[in-house]
C-alpha cells in the first residue's frame, strides 16, 4: 500500500507473460518482469483486480485440455 493506492510488481519464470496482465491493469514491463500501480483502492480490491487479469489472461492465452 501507498498514499491511497497499492504498487504491485509481477515476475515469471517463462511461462506467462506477466506484461500482458499488468497492463491491462494500466501497467507495463517486459515479459518476464512488469509492475503496476494503482491509484484509490484498498489491497482487497487490488487482489480482485489482480485476479481478473489474470484471469482473462488465461482465458486469452492458455489452451485447456478437454
Amino acid at each position: 500500500e501507498y498514499d491511497g493506492g497499492v504498487s504491485m510488481s509481477a515476475r515469471s519464470l517463462g511461462a506467462m507473460n506477466v506484461q500482458l496482465i499488468m497492463e491491462t491493469l494500466g501497467g507495463g514491463g517486459h515479459f518476464t518482469m512488469a509492475g503496476a500501480q494503482l491509484a484509490d483502492v484498498t489491497v482487497k480490491r487490488a487482489r480482485e483486480l489482480l485476479s481478473d487479469a489474470i484471469r482473462g489472461f488465461m482465458e486469452k492465452n492458455v489452451q485447456h485440455k478437454e
